[in-house]
C-alpha cells in the first residue's frame, strides 16, 4: 500500500478514531460546545462568587477540542481511508533502563518504543524518569504507586496520555478496570497496529462484565467485542488476536483451534496471553496457573517479561489463598473490597474499653489491631467524622504506615460527612470543605477514597445542595468517590438526578432488617449501578453463636457492653422480639452445619451464614463488619470470599420470613423519629467544626504531626547513608503539607470565633489559642522547609 507522506501517524489515528466513533468532526464540535455550556452553567452554580478561573479552564479545554475537530476535518479530506492503517508503524518493545540513565540519556524505558522515550525525554528528563519509576513500581507489583507516578506525568502534561500504555497495565492490576479501558482506548487511538493494546482493553472490559462470575458460567457468556486493529507484524500476535476474537463469539472454538499452538509454539508471549485469556475471559484460574508459571520461567527480556513474572507471583498467591480480599468496582475509579472494617467500634463513645480513660493505651491497642487487619488484607476502613476520636486514631496509624515506607494508596479510607442537626439550615460550601479537609487532616492524607453523606432531617430540603458541594470537591481531587448513608429512595433519586455521581449507599441490611429491599431503594440502586454497602449484617453480634440459647440482655442501655448492642436490640424488638431471634438462630445453626458438610473445610458459624447471606443480596458491594479485635480477623478474611450454595441461602431467607416480622417503614425511618426509642439514643451534633473541643483536637493533631515527622526522620536515618537524605526530604515535605492543612483549620476557628454574633468568653479564648497555634505551626513549617525544599534535587532524578 502506498503511504501518504503528508500525513503523520497521529493524524491517521485521529481520522480512524473519528470514523470508529461514527462522529464526524462537525458533530464532535457540537458535542464539545454543548459540554462547554453545561460546564459553565455548573460553575456559575458552584462558584458564583469567583467563577472566572474555572470557566477559563473549561474554555481552554473547549479550545483544544475545537482545534482537534478542525484539524481532523482537514485531515479527513485528504487521507484515503484505505491508507490509514499503513500510516501507523507497530510499536516494538525494548529493554529497560534505570532512572539515572534516563535522566542523562535517551536510553529507552523498559517496555517503551523509541518514539515514546524520545517524546518523553524531549518534554523533560523528569517526565521520562517518572515513567521509569512508574514502570518499575508496576514490575514489582506496586500498582498503586505506579498509577500515582503515571498520574503525576499527566498532571504535568495530559497530552502525553497516549504514550503511557504502561499506565493502562497499572490500572488493570490496581483493579481500576474502567479507567484502564479508557487508557488503552486512548493508546489504540495513537497506535492502532498493536494487538496488545487491543487485548488489554478487552481484558479490562471482561473484568467489568462480571468481576466475580464463576468459571462454569463465564465460559458461556458473550465476551465484549475486540476493538478493530491494524496489522501487527508479530506472528504470535496474529494468533493472540484470533483467540480473543473467539471469546466474543465462540470460546470453545478458540480453545480448540488456537490455544494449543499459543501454549506450546510461541514462547513466553504465547503462554502469557493464553493464560490471561483463560483467567479473565473464561474465569478458569486453575488452567491459567501453570501457563503463567511457564511464561515466568523463561520470560522475554523486555518490560512485559517483568510483568509476566509479577503476574505469576500474584496468581500463585491467589492459588495459595493469600490474595487480597475480593473487590468490586464502584464509581468510575475505584475497586471496593467485599469486606470493609467498620470503625465505629473504635470510638471512645461506643464501648467500655479495657483501657478506661487511658487514651494513649487505647490508641496503642487500636494501632496494633489495625496493623493486624492490614497484614491480613483487610485494608478498607469505614469511618465517620462524628465517630469520636476514630479518624484521629486511624490517621496516626496511617502516618506510621507511611513512616515505615509503605504507601498511603495501599489503604482505602472511607468516611462520612454528617452535618450537625443544628446547622442544617445554613450548612454550605465553606462548611462542607472544612469538614472534608478536616477529615483529610485527621487521617493524614491528601484525599479520601469515599465520602458518604448523611442528612439528619429530610424536612430541611438542602441535601441536594450539600451533595453538589461534595461533587465539587470530588472534581477538585479531594474525594475519590461519593456515597450516601441512611438516605431513603426519593432523596437519593433527587441527588442522582441533580447530576451528583453517587457510587454507593450505606444502609442497614441483615436477616433482621430488610427495609432497603422492601422500600424499593435496593431495586433503584441495582437499576442505577449504585453499590449497596450494608452495615449491621451481624446486628451488632446478635446474629452469632454467642447469643444462641442465651437469655435476653437487660433493657437498660447503661448495662449494655456497647452502643451497637443497644441499637440492634431495638431492631430485634421491631422484628418480633427475643424469642423470634432465638428461633432464627436455631435455624441458622442448622444451615451452618449443613453448609459445613456441603463445602467442607472449617466448621461454619452462624455469623458466616449471616454474612454470606448479606453478600448475596442484589446490589450489594462490600459488607461492613465492625472491628472486633485480632482474634476474629481470620474469620473475617474467610467470610469475605466464602459463598454458600443457593439453596442454603434460600433456606436462610425462608427462616427469617418464617420467624420474624418485617421491620416497619422505609430505610432509617424509625431512627429519624427523634423522640422515639431509636431516635433517643442518637447523638445529633457531633461534627463540631468550631469551639473549644475543635481547638483541643487540633492541638492534639499538631503534636501528633510533629511526632510522626520525627519518627519518619528516624526511619530515614536507619535506611542508610544513601537513602537518608531522600527520606528526610520526603518526611519534611509531608509535614509541610500537613501544617498547611492544620493552619487552615486554625484560621477557620479564629474566623468562627470572631464572627458576628460570637464574643463569648469561650470564643475569645478559642480565638487567642488558635492564633498562638498558627504561630507555632508557622515556626515548625519554617524549620522543616529547608529539608522539604531539597525535594527539587531529588525531583531531577526520581
Amino acid at each position: 500500500m502506498a503511504s501518504n507522506q503528508n500525513t503523520t501517524p497521529t493524524e491517521a489515528a485521529v481520522v480512524r478514531w473519528l470514523k470508529s466513533q461514527e462522529r464526524p468532526a462537525d458533530v464532535y464540535l457540537r458535542e464539545a460546545r454543548a459540554a462547554l455550556e453545561a460546564a459553565v452553567e455548573q460553575v456559575l452554580i458552584d462558584r458564583p462568587d469567583n467563577p472566572l478561573v474555572a470557566i477559563g479552564q473549561h474554555l481552554c479545554d473547549y479550545q483544544k477540542q475545537a482545534e482537534f475537530a478542525q484539524r481532523s476535518s482537514s485531515i479527513s479530506s485528504r487521507v484515503p481511508t484505505h491508507e490509514l492503517e499503513a500510516e501507523l508503524a507497530p510499536v516494538q518493545r525494548s529493554s529497560s533502563s534505570s532512572a539515572a540513565q534516563v535522566a542523562t540519556s535517551k536510553t529507552p524505558i523498559a517496555g517503551s518504543s523509541t518514539a515514546q522515550i524520545d517524546t518523553l525525554f524531549e518534554h523533560s528528563p523528569k517526565v521520562a524518569a517518572l515513567a521509569v519509576d512508574a514502570a518499575n513500581a508496576l514490575a514489582v507489583g506496586d500498582a498503586e504507586a505506579s498509577v500515582e507516578l503515571f498520574d503525576a506525568i499527566l498532571a504535568i502534561d495530559a497530552s502525553l496520555s497516549p504514550l503511557l500504555w504502561q499506565r493502562g497495565l497499572a490500572l488493570f492490576y490496581q483493579g481500576s478496570y474502567a479507567a484502564g479501558a479508557a487508557q488503552f482506548l486512548n493508546d489504540v487511538t495513537a497506535n492502532g497496529n498493536d494487538v496488545e493494546e487491543v487485548v488489554w482493553h478487552h481484558l479490562c472490559l471482561c473484568q467489568l462484565r462480571a468481576p466475580e462470575f464463576p468459571a462454569h458460567a463465564a465460559a458461556h457468556m458473550r465476551a465484549p467485542s475486540l476493538l478493530a486493529c491494524g496489522f501487527d507484524d508479530r506472528p504470535v500476535m496474529h494468533l493472540v488476536q484470533q483467540l480473543y476474537e473467539s471469546g466474543a463469539t465462540n470460546p470453545a472454538e478458540g480453545a480448540r483451534r488456537v490455544l494449543p499452538s499459543l501454549m506450546t509454539d510461541h514462547g513466553s508471549y504465547g503462554r502469557f496471553y493464553a493464560a490471561l485469556w483463560l483467567e479473565v475471559v473464561c474465569r478458569d484460574h486453575a488452567a491459567a496457573l501453570p501457563l503463567f508459571a511457564a511464561a515466568a520461567e523463561a520470560p522475554t527480556e523486555d518490560f512485559m517479561g517483568r510483568v509476566m513474572r509479577m503476574h505469576a507471583r500474584r496468581a500463585q498467591q491467589q492459588a495459595a489463598g493469600s490474595a487480597s480480599i475480593p473487590r468490586v468496582p464502584i464509581g468510575s475509579t475505584y475497586r471496593c473490597p467485599r469486606l470493609i472494617v467498620g470503625g465505629w467500634q473504635l470510638s471512645s463513645g461506643h464501648s467500655k474499653h479495657p483501657e478506661g480513660s487511658d487514651l494513649d493505651a487505647l490508641r496503642k491497642r487500636c494501632h496494633e489491631h489495625l496493623a493486624a487487619h492490614v497484614a491480613a488484607g483487610l485494608v478498607a476502613f469505614d469511618l465517620g467524622d462524628i465517630y469520636t476520636g476514630v479518624e484521629v486514631i486511624v490517621g496516626r496509624f496511617v502516618g506510621e504506615h507511611v513512616a515505615r515506607g509503605r504507601r498511603r494508596a495501599s489503604l482505602l479510607l472511607h468516611t462520612k460527612l454528617v452535618p450537625d442537626l443544628d446547622e442544617l439550615g445554613t450548612y454550605g460550601m465553606a462548611e462542607t470543605r472544612r469538614a472534608v479537609e478536616r477529615s483529610c487532616g485527621r487521617l493524614q492524607t491528601s484525599y479520601l477514597d469515599l465520602v458518604q453523606f448523611h442528612w439528619w432531617d429530610l424536612s430541611v430540603r438542602r441535601y441536594v445542595e450539600v451533595a453538589q458541594h461534595l461533587a465539587t470537591l470530588r472534581r477538585q481531587g479531594l474525594v475519590r468517590e461519593l456515597g450516601l448513608t441512611n438516605l431513603v429512595l426519593e432523596p437519593t433519586r433527587e441527588i442522582v438526578q441533580a447530576g451528583v455521581p453517587i457510587a454507593t449507599t450505606q444502609v442497614q441490611l441483615s436477616l433482621l432488617d430488610r427495609r432497603v429491599e422492601t422500600s424499593g431503594l435496593g431495586a433503584y440502586c441495582v437499576a442505577t449501578g449504585i453499590q449497596i454497602l450494608p452495615y449491621g449484617a451481624l446486628a451488632g453480634g446478635l446474629l452469632s453463636d454467642r447469643w444462641l440459647g442465651q437469655p435476653q440482655p437487660p433493657a437498660d442501655p447503661l448495662q449494655h457492653e456497647s452502643r451497637s448492642l443497644t441499637k440492634y436490640l431495638l431492631i430485634v424488638d421491631e422484628a418480633g422480639g427475643w424469642g423470634a431471634l432465638q428461633a432464627l438462630l436455631r435455624a441458622l445453626r442448622a444451615i451452618a452445619d449443613d453448609a459445613t458438610a456441603a463445602v467442607g473445610g472449617e466448621p461454619l458459624a452462624i455469623a458466616d451464614v449471616a454474612l454470606a447471606w448479606a453478600r448475596s443480596r442484589p446490589g450489594v458491594g462490600g459488607v461492613i463488619v465492625g472491628a472486633r479485635g485480632i482474634g476474629r480477623i481470620q474469620q473475617m478474611v474467610r467470610a469475605a470470599s466464602r459463598t454458600l450454595p443457593a439453596e442454603l441461602l434460600a433456606r436462610a431467607t425462608a427462616a427469617a420470613e418464617l420467624h420474624l416480622r418485617p421491620v416497619p417503614g422505609t430505610v432509617y425511618e424509625l431512627e429519624r423519629v427523634r423522640d422515639g426509642p431509636h431516635g433517643r439514643i442518637m447523638r445529633y451534633n457531633l461534627q463540631q467544626l468550631r469551639g473549644a473541643s475543635a481547638l483541643v483536637e487540633l492541638e492534639d493533631r499538631t503534636r501528633a504531626a510533629l511526632e510522626v515527622l520525627e519518627q519518619q526522620r528516624r526511619v530515614a536515618a536507619e535506611a542508610g547513608d544513601a537513602d537518608a537524605p531522600k527520606g528526610r526530604t520526603l518526611a519534611a515535605r509531608r509535614f509541610v503539607h500537613q501544617v498547611a492543612a492544620l493552619r487552615r483549620e486554625a484560621a477557620a476557628l479564629v474566623a468562627a470565633s470572631e464572627a458576628p454574633g460570637a464574643g463569648t468568653a469561650e470564643d475569645v479564648e478559642v480565638a487567642t489559642k488558635a492564633k498562638a497555634l498558627i504561630t507555632a505551626l508557622e515556626q515548625a513549617r519554617d524549620q522543616a522547609m529547608p529539608e522539604a525544599e531539597a525535594a527539587a534535587a531529588y525531583d531531577s532524578v526520581l
